[in-house]
């Protein structure tokens, strides 16, 4: 499988490993604020106002289910937010068992990625037109090629770790040097 020779041609492998995991620390931080400002204001004023009318039940029907939907998402926040931790640290102490779960779930990220955008395109073709089609196609596809190359510049600095330690299967060579002269060779019998 191919490896690149370097991240995004300024960078070792392991320090765009150990960019690539502070951007998903970042990332899934700012996810956490923005859905804690979501929850605490913009969703209750908006079920408030334009679902409910002020009608009690109803509040309480929609705070549950934003409440629990809003939980949920915050529990897949805090498992990427200890991924993104443990990928930084099996970066910096050479750890590579300590970026497997990272990895493991950028795969999962490019999977489901990848399927939305499936559905994302033929709806765009389908509802709005093939020009918005074509577009959702270009911004997609660069977006899984993105998201594999990450992918892949882990996998390959993981795999440069193993290489290190040994724990990789190799070819083993011997080499010996054998006199050249007075080598007889006889046939048992």
């Amino acid at each position: 499988m191919w490896e690149p020779a370097n991240c995004c041609g300024c960078c070792t492998r392991k320090e765009g490993s150990l960019t690539i995991g502070i951007l998903y620390l970042i990332g899934t931080l700012i996810g956490i604020f923005v859905m804690i400002w979501e929850v605490s204001f913009v969703t209750q004023e908006h079920i408030k106002e334009q679902i409910c009318y002020g009608e009690v039940d109803c509040l309480d029907i929609y705070n549950n289910a934003v409440v629990g939907i809003a939980f949920v998402i915050f529990l897949f926040m805090a498992v990427e937010l200890s991924f993104a931790s443990m990928l930084i640290h099996g970066v910096r102490t050479d750890n590579a068992c300590l970026m497997v779960p990272q990895m493991i779930m950028m795969l999962l990220g490019l999977i489901m990625m990848t399927l939305i955008s499936l559905v994302q395109v033929v709806l765009a073709f389908k509802v709005v037109g093939p020009l918005a089609g074509i577009f959702c196609m270009v911004i997609d596809t660069l977006s899984i090629f993105f998201s594999t190359f990450l992918l892949l510049v882990l996998r390959s600095h993981r795999r440069d770790l193993l290489r290190g330690c040994g724990s990789m299967h190799v070819r083993l060579t011997e080499e010996a040097e054998l006199p050249a002269e007075n080598i007889e060779f006889s046939p048992k019998y």
